[in-house]
């Protein structure tokens, strides 16, 4: 089965390479300005607890590059997902629709969460005490709607043949 990308796939599949390249522009135009030594990990209250080279900084654009990359690839091999129910021709569609939105959108928000880390680490800026918590609860909590989606397939497929 062809997996066509739908509109809302293509939006956030444009805006993670729009993140990504953002984040290498930024670097780019930031270089000469960043200190020796800058933020090179935060602890959970978005204070830095340990200091690095300024190259540290070019982690987040490769994790992130490689992190697109793997993710693309595994999107086109909608059969090699595991997914918390049976597919059959009857629902395959929807559960390989709605495990593409979740790895894109994990895909999305990762990256932004790269970029955003790599935003205060250049500019030498604590993170808020609230970023930590928010972006854990994004990313464990789309996986968590997706997979409530998905479940949600087989039980009205079950309350439909009863």
């Amino acid at each position: 089965m062809k997996l066509k990308y739908t509109k809302f796939q293509i939006a956030l599949e444009i805006i993670a390479l729009l993140l990504i390249i953002w984040m290498i522009i930024f670097i780019c135009t930031q270089w000469n300005k960043l200190p020796d030594q800058i933020p090179a990990h935060y602890n959970a209250m978005g204070e830095p607890n340990r200091w690095g080279d300024k190259i540290e900084i070019i982690i987040a654009p490769i994790i992130s590059i490689l992190l697109y990359a793997t993710i693309t690839i595994a999107s086109f091999f909608p059969k090699t997902w595991n997914v918390p129910v049976r597919v059959t021709d009857s629902n395959k569609e929807v559960v390989y629709r709605y495990t593409r939105n979740l790895l894109i959108l994990i895909k999305v928000e990762v990256i932004g969460m790269f970029f955003y880390t790599t935003y205060y680490t250049a500019t030498s800026q604590s993170l808020s005490a609230y970023s930590m918590p928010v972006l854990l609860f994004i990313i464990l909590g789309t996986p968590i709607y997706f997979i409530i989606r998905i479940c949600r397939i087989e039980k009205k497929k079950w309350y439909d043949n009863r």
